[in-house]
């Protein structure tokens, strides 16, 4: 069989058990044919719920009522309406009927409740209060992602910088060179003064170097040989060369002092920037890997054996993966890597709290159903203990008679006398004022029953029955019947009950008489119920004006 919702609205707490949807209810449940309909109690704390099972039991009578929805045919088996499992106890604690061992299908299950992102991985995490922590991690994932981004964006700015400067210098070579190629007429105080505009713009710092590597620029280091430290200093960059007047020149040069003073505040914010990721203060686990995703480049809040060999890495990049998307940056010597972080062990723990109710929820079940299964066992054995004293209880008066009948005719002649008086102790406990009313169908109803039982439930009504009437009333049997059903109603004109009393007239153990057991309608009502699939209820009781039993049987 499949399964099929009863109930759904787009709004939350706008579901009303109006009208509208009630006829709705019974069109569904009478075309669907269900085995049983699960639903909420009305006593749950959520407005839908309330109203939806409110619905289902309207329903469950509904549906027996041919004119009601006549467009939807009635079933010829009504199904059965089921609780779902819940913890209020107001107005009462809910009483298991049916439990189901779910043991095995735990893992579909948890795979259900998994698909309700909202409801699990939204709603229960802002509910329960660790919606902030999750926030956390967010906000130090927005802005490491930023600063990787501000990274990225320094390697371009250096780099465009760097260009700039080198075509400065390339424009100043080019000027020097053509000095060797300048007229007679050419304007060379013009060339020269726009030399020094182009060197002064950029700040760059320039060493001119003739035969044999001797400094002729600048003049403060003239004739000096450019060499050891001076010479590596200079020789980041590649240098230009050309001739001047038939002499060979080479320019050498370096970064200027902004872009150097630059540079270093940078490479400083670039070198803290992976101290910054691995050593987060929320401890969230992260892993900074190469282009290829086969070195680790930088680790924090995790362990080395985590990821210490390549099959290890590569599964715990993957679980990461699952969790966030990496983020990609360069790193300052413009090596591209790739960012790897997860959740905090706190929001993984809590992950799992949804399936630890569930498991504590299962825990309960099972020990709910323990208990019952044992009460239900402890119950039974108490009805088989209290027959065989209601049993004793219903011998001892005839036997008591009979044995003071042989005390007293002890050494006397036995006549027809003695015997009439003795048949009527036997006879009957029922006074001569107890008038009995009968009433029956003139046809022969045929039901499937245990003849012995159920004249003995009949005889416990009617003792109960003729006690409290005290010897003096009426006791009315009717019996009548449907197509389905059998009805026996059996009344007397007695004390009645009260509502409480009626509430635990079947209850084990439980007797308004002085010296009653409690057993015998507690032994009626299993005899009628599940020996023979009936049921005997109170179906009228008065105070001052008597009580009527019902017993309903199957044909």
């Amino acid at each position: 069989r499949s399964i099929r919702p009863l109930c759904s609205v787009s709004n939350d707490c706008s579901l009303m058990p109006d009208y509208e949807r009630r006829v709705e209810i019974v069109k569904i449940i009478r075309e669907f044919q269900p085995d049983f309909s699960v639903t909420h109690r009305t006593c749950d704390y959520h407005a839908d719920h309330r109203a939806a099972g409110q619905l289902v039991q309207d329903a469950g009578y509904l549906l027996g009522v041919p004119h009601w929805v006549p467009e939807a045919p009635v079933q010829r088996k009504r199904p059965v309406i089921l609780f779902a499992t819940d913890t209020f106890t107001q107005p009462r604690l809910l009483r298991p009927d049916v439990m189901v061992d779910v043991e095995p299908y735990l893992e579909q299950w948890c795979e259900g409740v998994n698909c309700h992102v909202s409801q699990v991985y939204e709603w229960l995490p802002w509910d329960s209060g660790y919606q902030a922590e999750l926030e956390k991690v967010k906000l130090w994932a927005n802005a490491i992602s930023q600063k990787a981004q501000l990274v990225n964006y320094s390697e371009e700015f250096f780099s465009s910088v760097a260009l700039d400067e080198h075509r400065k210098m390339e424009l100043y070579t080019n000027i020097l060179r053509s000095f060797d190629r300048m007229g007679e007429n050419a304007d060379a105080d013009f060339s020269l003064d726009y030399v020094r505009y182009i060197v002064d713009s950029c700040e760059t710092a320039i060493i001119i170097t003739g035969a044999d590597s001797i400094i002729t620029v600048p003049s403060e280091l003239a004739g000096q040989k450019l060499e050891g430290e001076r010479l590596e200093e200079f020789s980041h960059n590649e240098p230009f060369h050309y001739n001047i007047w038939g002499m060979k020149m080479t320019l050498y040069y370096k970064e200027s002092k902004m872009y150097t003073e630059l540079r270093h505040v940078l490479d400083g914010f670039n070198r803290s920037f992976l101290d910054e990721i691995t050593n987060n203060g929320v401890l969230v686990p992260v892993l900074v890997v190469d282009s290829l995703q086969g070195e680790v480049l930088a680790s924090g809040n995790m362990q080395q054996r985590e990821f210490g060999t390549p099959e290890a890495l590569a599964s715990r990049l993957c679980e990461m993966e699952e969790d966030n998307d990496p983020i990609e940056f360069r790193l300052p010597d413009g090596q591209r890597a790739y960012l790897f972080y997860e959740n905090t062990p706190m929001l993984k723990a809590m992950r799992w709290v949804p399936l630890l109710y569930l498991f504590v929820l299962a825990v309960l079940l099972l020990v709910s159903y323990h208990l019952f299964r044992t009460a239900r066992s402890m119950e039974q054995n108490r009805i088989w203990v209290g027959m065989a004293k209601e049993t004793a209880h219903q011998l001892g008066t005839p036997i008591s008679s009979l044995m003071a009948w042989t005390q007293y005719l002890d050494g006397k002649q036995f006549t027809a006398e003695y015997s009439e008086e003795i048949n009527k102790d036997l006879k009957t406990r029922s006074s001569r004022k107890v008038k009995f009313v009968t009433s029956f169908p003139e046809e022969d109803i045929r039901v499937p029953l245990n003849s012995y039982l159920f004249e003995w439930v009949i005889e416990n009504v009617c003792k109960n029955a003729i006690d409290a009437m005290e010897g003096a009333g009426t006791f009315t049997v009717v019996v009548s019947s449907d197509s389905r059903h059998v009805y026996v109603d059996l009344g007397d004109t007695g004390r009645g009950m009260s509502p409480s009393v009626q509430k635990r007239v079947f209850d084990s153990g439980f007797s308004t008489k002085p010296r009653g057991w409690g057993l015998g309608l507690s032994l009626a009502k299993r005899i009628i119920n599940e020996y023979h699939k009936g049921r005997i209820y109170v179906k009228y009781s008065v105070e001052g004006q008597g009580t009527v039993f019902r017993i309903v049987l199957n044909r």
